[in-house]
């Protein structure tokens, strides 16, 4: 890990993947900007289980696997889109807003199955790994990272 994790752990006394005190990092390389890394299965359910709406504790796992995935793993954007389209369809929702837990639990089931098809399933409950591509990222670009701690209920803290 680099000196960056460090201090934000020595800072917080959270790890991250910890599901007692989970860490959630928004990371900025460049154009690219991932949020919720960190958030896993069992982060997930710890989250829905600690704020008042499930959807959004399962809306931030979508939004960081399909981020991640996009653009930092490099999935095709219409992967994940289409994914997210045919849940829409199949439950006869217009907008973002009418979706359930459920239905975002479903989103995240697929969007996890997009990564294993794509040979990235051993990044996927391994938050110290998915920060550790997105310094490799970060190191051949020439920039540094942009690494803020986040809050679930309110976007970073």
């Amino acid at each position: 890990m680099t000196s960056t994790t460090f201090d934000i752990h020595d800072e917080l006394a959270r790890d991250l993947g910890d599901p007692a005190r989970p860490l959630l990092l928004a990371v900025r390389v460049g154009e690219i900007e991932v949020r919720f890394l960190g958030v896993t299965d069992v982060v997930v359910a710890r989250l829905a289980s600690s704020v008042e709406l499930e959807d959004a504790a399962w809306d931030a796992y979508r939004t960081f696997l399909e981020t991640f995935g996009r653009d930092v793993l490099g999935i095709q954007p219409e992967t994940f889109a289409s994914e997210l389209r045919a849940i829409k369809v199949a439950r006869g929702m217009v907008n973002d807003l009418e979706a359930t837990d459920d239905d975002w639990k479903e989103v995240v089931y697929r969007y996890k199955q997009i990564w294993r098809a794509h040979g990235f399933e051993s990044l996927l409950d391994d938050p110290a790994a998915q920060l550790q591509v997105i310094f490799a990222v970060a190191a051949e670009a020439g920039v540094a990272p942009d690494v803020q701690v986040m809050n679930l209920s309110s976007g970073a803290s």
